[in-house]
């Protein structure tokens, strides 16, 4: 049987490749001295809403895990 990979586990990993894209695409606006504040301040908040996005998703999974163990 294939183990299927967790869905706290795709999720974020999707996110974060799309924002790793967008910040490379965009990366003008770190070498602009002018808006690389701005620039870095948007992609912490991108990690940290990922980061939480993970633990949000991983433990909505658990209890879910644990309201169908406790129904058999």
């Amino acid at each position: 049987m294939k183990k299927r990979i967790p869905r706290h586990i795709i999720l974020p990993m999707i996110i974060l490749i799309y924002a790793t894209v967008m910040a490379w695409t965009n990366r003008e606006g770190f070498i602009s001295p002018a808006s690389r504040p701005t620039y870095i301040l948007i992609s912490v908040i991108e990690l940290l809403a990922i980061i939480a996005l993970f633990f949000f998703l991983r433990k909505k999974e658990e209890l879910k895990r644990r309201r169908e163990e406790s129904e058999r």
